[in-house]
């Protein structure tokens, strides 16, 4: 009888037959901000012009990992008495007197000037009539739906020195509020270490092609989603022989794009999400000296916000190997 004689591998000889990228972590910031007229509706005339940062509270960092921001987070504007600070563990407003989805007949508004701006922004307008909403205002906020819901933000009316102060609106006026969510890419190069293979490389990322808000529809309205709903979301992977490109583009040479990905289930409180591309041996072959990793509809919008990935030395995939690339996004709130 001949017995079979398993031989270990030798330390250090790799015999795996795939790369594997691991740790590849992109992080943006967000914030809202808050443009407030009283409008006194016989002239058309500005009493109370005021504008102000707002708090986003965990709950809405936590729906954005689930949930598009445009076209549902900021759909009602609701308005309250209550005196409170806004704090990250707030789920909504402490005496809320009116809420509204009415544009007011505005159109939203987007941006997606990273170069000149330094952010992607999303603005929307919500009205309050002569009817509405009269009373001494105090605090503000946006949410998904009519009544409850999850809050995207809170703050307190503020004047021009940052201090709590009171709108006071009676039937001869209406209320007009401005809100613009903002995204804060990181722009500059980031160099970081990844593990490939088992050892560490240095990896230098830059913001690629695609970073938008939305895919406006002919009105000029958002169609949106969040950080990476669903496994679609994370539809963007493309191998590169070129280094990278400018700031809102991408490098040369294509090698093909992911075949397959998986997506982990959001963990609450994480405020990132996970997933694996995978390349499988169809695809990619060649000298990757740079991967552009996407993902659809990633924090506000349709469009693919990607970020490049050049790595300080070039891959050579062949037809017989795999390479699979560990993707982590993720957010806070956006501190200057």
């Amino acid at each position: 009888m001949r017995r079979k004689i398993w031989i270990p591998e030798a330390p250090m000889l790799n015999m795996r037959h795939y790369k594997e990228i691991c740790g590849v972590s992109n992080m943006v910031g967000v914030a809202g901000y808050f443009t407030v007229d009283l409008i006194h509706a016989a002239s058309g005339l500005v009493a109370r012009h005021l504008e102000f940062k707002n708090l986003i509270p965990d709950a809405g960092l936590e729906a954005a990992g689930t949930t598009k921001i445009p076209g549902t987070l900021n759909q009602y504007c609701a308005v309250g008495t209550g005196s409170t600070a806004p704090a990250v563990d707030q789920t909504q407003l402490v005496a809320e007197l009116a809420r509204t989805n009415s544009t007011g007949s505005v159109l939203d508004v987007n941006s997606q000037d990273i170069a000149a701006l330094g952010y992607c922004f999303v603005r929307v307008s919500r009205n309050f009539t002569t009817a509405q909403a009269n009373g001494n205002l105090t605090e503000i906020g946006f949410f998904n739906a009519a009544t409850d819901g999850t809050m995207l933000c809170r703050q307190l009316f503020l004047d021009e020195e940052g201090v709590p102060t009171t709108i006071t609106k009676t039937s001869e006026f209406q209320l007009r509020i401005t809100y613009e969510f903002r995204v804060y890419p990181s722009i500059a190069d980031l160099v970081y270490s990844a593990t490939i293979n088992g050892s560490a490389m240095n990896i230098t990322r830059r913001p690629g092609a695609g970073w938008d808000l939305r895919n406006a529809t002919s009105s000029g309205q958002p169609v949106s989603g969040g950080f990476g709903a669903s496994v679609a979301s994370w539809e963007g992977g493309t191998a590169y022989s070129g280094t990278l490109g400018a700031v809102g583009s991408k490098p040369g040479g294509s090698l093909g794009n992911r075949t397959s990905t998986t997506e982990a289930a959001y963990v609450p409180l994480s405020f990132q999400r996970e997933a694996t591309h995978e390349w499988d041996s169809t695809a990619g072959n060649g000298l990757i000296k740079t991967i552009i990793l996407a993902g659809r509809a990633e924090g506000l919008a349709s469009g693919n916000w990607t970020y490049q990935h050049q790595l300080t030395t070039a891959l050579n995939k062949s037809n017989t190997q795999k390479l699979v690339v560990q993707y982590t996004r993720s957010w806070s709130r956006y501190t200057p």
